[in-house]
């Protein structure tokens, strides 16, 4: 008999998509929606990204570095035991966003999350906790189920495949993963509440991920980090390069955040 893991693989693999249900307890689903208001409002109200407040959705970026309530998000061991069987024991999270599709806003055109179309080769995997319940009324993601196994360009226009577009429809907890091939989309929210979600993307190590977390984190936050999830946050998925100060070819592992300090100590230890 299939058990749960080996079910959302095969469904990832031959549908594009799975969902797992109820996946977030009560207790850190109030305490992630909280901390996901409070980063969105302060954001709105500094104006410092208006590509990220639109007439669409509302967006922050980096969400482990902001908030304590995030950080566990990204190591949940369901979640990386499915990642593992998709994507190979290498991955790493490219992105950690939060979206909010506003209230009678408009929704979004069918695209894919992956710059190409990789066929039944799955290269990443955006996993959607949804914060509050998705409904066909509050703009539920939609999604092209198969889609993922044929070439699609990646945004600006449906593809002409809306009419094969289903709604996935799950109460708040709950977990959406899909292949980053899929063509998918935010749905106009009809309603006068928000639709809140946090998204993790994940990729394969070979992928160039959406953000550079390295720089994206605060450095007391990288201090507090374990080896285990430097890993997994991409901080040693850097090439190999060539010293012009030494002359000799040094490991790509070394934080970006100290990379200013150590060009500076290296440049005046051989000038």
């Amino acid at each position: 008999m299939m058990n749960d893991l080996s079910r959302h693989v095969v469904e990832v693999q031959r549908n594009g998509y799975t969902l797992l249900p109820n996946l977030i307890n009560p207790e850190d689903l109030d305490r992630l929606t909280k901390a996901f208001d409070r980063i969105i409002r302060e954001e709105a109200a500094r104006k410092t990204d208006p590509e990220a407040h639109t007439n669409i959705h509302q967006v922050s970026y980096a969400l482990i570095g902001k908030d304590p309530a995030f950080r566990q998000m990204a190591f949940h061991p369901t979640l990386l035991s499915l990642m593992m069987e998709l994507l190979g024991p290498d991955f790493i999270l490219s992105a950690f966003n939060g979206l909010d599709m506003r209230p009678e806003g408009k929704g979004q055109l069918l695209h894919m999350d992956q710059e190409d179309s990789t066929g039944a080769l799955i290269i990443s995997v955006n996993i959607v906790h949804m914060l509050d319940d998705f409904t066909e009324e509050n703009g539920a993601t939609r999604l092209v189920p198969g889609s993922h196994l044929q070439p699609w360009k990646r945004r600006g226009h449906d593809n002409g495949q809306e009419p094969r577009a289903v709604q996935i429809t799950a109460p708040a907890g709950s977990v959406l993963a899909y292949s980053g091939g899929i063509l998918h989309a935010g749905t106009t929210n009809r309603t006068a509440l928000p639709r809140r979600a946090i998204h993790l993307f994940y990729c394969r190590n070979w992928v160039l991920p959406h953000w550079d977390l390295q720089k994206s984190l605060p450095a007391s936050l990288i201090r507090s980090l374990s080896e285990s999830e430097k890993q997994l946050l991409g901080f040693y998925h850097r090439p190999d390069y060539y010293d012009a100060f030494s002359g000799k070819k040094q490991r790509g592992r070394l934080a970006p955040q100290l990379e200013s300090w150590w060009t500076r100590l290296r440049r005046y230890w051989y000038q």
